[in-house]
């Protein structure tokens, strides 16, 4: 979600029903807090029926979901999923829980160019909103599909709101067809690249103008932006204002197309502080991953590799306190790296190992060792993450999950907000893999 400093000030508060947030816990079974999960269990899911006024298990088609059921619909680099923002400034609060699913990558039964020039229309982002209604972008609890075509040589964008029951987001559809659904406003920016530098990923962002969410995604050789009908949607400019002078970013396009990066204002990180009518702080993070992410493998990571950097638009008690994350300065950026271990059994490593990595954070550690496969049988891994803050303040190291992809699915070289109730940590590839923080 891009949030840029003039519309660090969001939108309008609202109160959540009870009926809601029991819609939002369903996500989680019987989690305590409601926040994004990494495996998404549909058949566990309840949403709210605002029609007949109850929650109603949501049902989907086999295969369920655009992005594929064991492909990447569990792959965080190619979606995303945070709690929509409503309000601006200091009346802003969090709505339901909304996440937004990349059209398979790996689906190659059609031909997309040819089927947009045909004059048909294609599903390219399936919506999940779990309880919450979005007005703005017609978005309604269950699944919504969100169909582009292109009329007079004109890019357009119709949303379907399917409830609970999942209908089609797979097949393309003809245009008159979808003529009794609600049209949104649809920009699609080239910025002089080739296919390859647009990763084909969804993400939530930000209209810095009319404070409203934005759906992104990958279309063709192109980045699309679907908002709020009525005006193009104004989600600012990339990255290459603040970040160029990065060593290794300048002139790359993880700086200029959004879906390599994501930005978003961040969650409070005090323990239980979540709960209906509580909203985000008014800091700005920016996550973004180091170019060619994608072509590191497990062994890259035999000591330190940079993987993302990091920074936040204001200084932040919350996140300097947690995870070392503080503004640039001096032209200098925080930055994360992950490393492996192998401990050759149960016990913590006295020696070697990733460097500078205490005895006592290795005991403290609650992330377990890497999970067994079939090529990889060692259950003695261990992955860690190191984040050295702009300001010149001592490292932060800590352990991290490492979870495979499924098996031929190409894990692209992205970095993602996680969103949690107690604090937002970060999504990173690790080696075709996934890493999120402890």
């Amino acid at each position: 979600m891009r949030t840029s400093a003039g519309a660090k000030r969001l939108l309008i508060p609202i109160v959540v029903a009870p009926l809601l947030m029991a819609a939002y816990l369903s996500t989680c079974g019987p989690m305590t807090l409601p926040e994004c999960p990494h495996d998404w269990d549909f058949q566990t899911i309840l949403v709210y029926n605002k029609r007949a006024e109850k929650l109603e298990p949501l049902q989907t088609l086999h295969p369920s979901l655009l992005s594929g059921p064991q492909l990447q619909t569990n792959v965080p680099e190619f979606n995303d999923c945070q709690r929509l923002i409503i309000g601006s400034g200091d009346t802003a609060r969090y709505d339901s829980l909304y996440a937004v699913f990349a059209r398979d990558s790996l689906d190659d039964t059609l031909d997309i160019k040819g089927v947009l020039d045909a004059g048909w229309a294609l599903p390219m982002v399936e919506i999940l909103s779990l309880g919450g209604t979005y007005h703005q972008l017609r978005i309604e609890p269950g699944l919504n599909c969100l169909f582009v075509f292109k009329q007079s040589n004109e890019w357009r964008a119709k949303l379907v709101a399917f409830g609970s029951v999942e209908r089609d987001c797979h097949s393309p559809m003809k245009v008159n067809d979808l003529t009794v659904y609600p049209d949104l406003s649809i920009r699609r920016t080239t910025p002089g690249l080739t296919w390859t530098d647009y990763p084909a990923v969804a993400r939530w962002e930000w209209d810095v103008k009319f404070n409203t969410q934005v759906i992104g995604f990958r279309c063709l050789d192109g980045w699309c932006e679907v908002g709020e009908r009525g005006h193009d949607p104004e989600t600012g400019p990339g990255l290459t204002g603040t970040m160029n002078g990065i060593p290794g970013l300048a002139g790359t396009p993880v700086l200029q197309v959004k879906g390599w990066y994501d930005e978003q204002r961040l969650s409070p990180t005090t323990s239980g502080w979540w709960k209906p009518g509580k909203g985000p702080l008014s800091v700005v993070g920016t996550v973004v991953p180091v170019p060619g992410l994608d072509k590191l493998d497990a062994a890259s990571f035999s000591s330190w590799q940079l993987i993302a950097y990091v920074n936040l638009s204001a200084p932040s008690a919350d996140y300097d306190k947690g995870q070392r994350f503080v503004p640039m300065t001096a032209g200098k950026v925080t930055t994360i790296s992950f490393c492996r271990e192998d401990w050759g059994g149960p016990n913590p490593l006295t020696t070697g190992g990733c460097p500078d990595i205490s005895l006592a954070d290795r005991k403290a550690a609650k992330c377990g060792p890497e999970p067994a496969t079939t090529s990889q049988p060692s259950t003695t891994i261990h992955w860690w993450a190191k984040t050295i803050p702009a300001d010149n303040t001592p490292p932060r190291y800590w352990c991290i999950v490492r979870r495979s992809a499924p098996k031929g699915v190409p894990v692209p070289g992205t970095a993602r907000w996680r969103w949690l109730a107690d604090d937002e940590t970060t999504w990173g590839r690790c080696g075709g893999a996934c890493c999120a923080g402890h």
